[in-house]
């Protein structure tokens, strides 16, 4: 894994029966996002040892965040609240990753919800065999974090426009576009008519 540094050994001996995944998953980021940056990499085994270091409040929930060049990562014995069955340390991470590589690539703000169904993905926290018919109409561009949905949500559509076009193609459009809300493949209307035609398949 080049260009990334780590500031604690300790997690790098969590992450190593995973370090494979890791490693080719961090190769295959840089790769697809043309993302070469260096990035510096935090683990902290409290919540109140992380909250040290980042100025802005913490949720309870948190597991880790990242920022332009840095990724912050939690001890998973300190993680509360939900906890998928996929997720591991080195998902997080990867996870983390996603979104410096989005950050760094994107012409415009990635919207929220296509930066954590990507990230999910990605990392592979969100698996395939899930069901989809939980997919509802849902609005992306309003909800966020404090929905109960938002995760699982952003996961599932993001899914059925990988199906549809494919990642690489979706990565290039998105890279490039500058009004979200308002695209023909990932605006609010054509993300609602996909998942009624989908649901429609399904009845």
């Amino acid at each position: 894994m080049e260009n990334i540094r780590f500031y604690n050994t300790r997690f790098l001996s969590l992450i190593y029966e995973e370090y494979e995944f890791v490693s080719k998953k961090i190769d295959k980021i840089q790769e697809t996002f043309s993302f070469f940056k260096t990035v510096s990499v935090y683990y902290y085994e409290t919540l109140e040892e992380m909250q040290k270091k980042i100025p802005i409040k913490l949720p309870d929930w948190i597991k880790g965040l990242s920022t332009a060049d840095e990724i912050h990562i939690l001890n998973p014995s300190e993680w509360k609240g939900f906890v998928e069955k996929e997720d591991s340390l080195a998902k997080i991470f990867v996870h983390e990753y996603v979104h410096v590589a989005i950050f760094n690539s994107f012409h415009s703000q990635c919207p929220c919800w296509l930066n954590e169904g990507l990230a999910q993905i990605i990392s592979e926290q969100f698996k395939k065999q899930k069901s989809r018919i939980a997919l509802i109409p849902y609005d992306y561009y309003k909800k966020g974090y404090d929905d109960d949905e938002f995760y699982y949500q952003s996961a599932l559509v993001t899914f059925l426009l990988i199906e549809e076009v494919g990642i690489d193609n979706l990565l290039k459009h998105c890279m490039k576009c500058y009004d979200f809300e308002n695209d023909e493949v990932v605006g609010t209307g054509a993300l609602q008519k996909k998942i009624c035609l989908y649901l429609e398949k399904l009845e």
